[in-house]
């Protein structure tokens, strides 16, 4: 499951025409601990507004990491925020989308790491010059009936 939302994430950047390494080139440039994806070109990402602030903020990003899983406090305080951290050290501020939502209390954890539910929707994705990006809307990928997975019964139970 996790690799079908990271393709999700290097399509939605792809169509935007984003410059982008994944984790495969890093480690072929000798990175041991890499993210998802590592933005050649830093983007602007408008983060939902506050509670106490009307605003949005513009929060530039330079990579990004898919989970595909639900951003608890166990997993993000246990294995997931030492492992952001690190790409922050290592390469800036950053994202981390958590395709099945997140707890509400991890979003301000880390001024460095911008936590999405979702890709941005268009008019929140901006470039270094402030155009919007625009991006069309990713889906997540559809749940495939179990029988997809085994066309032997499918058949025999159409006869």
């Amino acid at each position: 499951v996790g690799v079908e939302y990271e393709m999700l994430l290097r399509g939605a950047l792809e169509r935007v025409g984003a410059p982008f390494e994944h984790e495969d080139d890093l480690r072929g440039r000798g990175f041991s601990k890499t993210p998802d994806v590592h933005l050649v070109v830093p983007l602007g990402f408008l983060r939902p507004p506050r509670p106490d602030d009307a605003r949005p903020r513009l929060c530039v990003v330079n990579w990004v990491d898919s989970k595909a899983m639900f951003g608890s406090p166990g997993a993000y305080g246990g294995d997931h925020r030492a492992q952001l951290l690190g790409y922050v050290n290592r390469l800036g501020a950053g994202a981390v989308v958590y395709w099945f939502g997140f707890c509400d209390e991890l979003q301000d954890l880390d001024d460095d790491v911008l936590l999405l539910r979702d890709w941005p929707p268009p008019g929140a994705l901006f470039w270094p010059d402030a155009r919007p990006c625009a991006p069309p809307a990713v889906a997540a990928p559809t749940q495939r009936p179990i029988d997809a997975y085994f066309p032997r019964a499918r058949a025999a139970t159409a006869t």
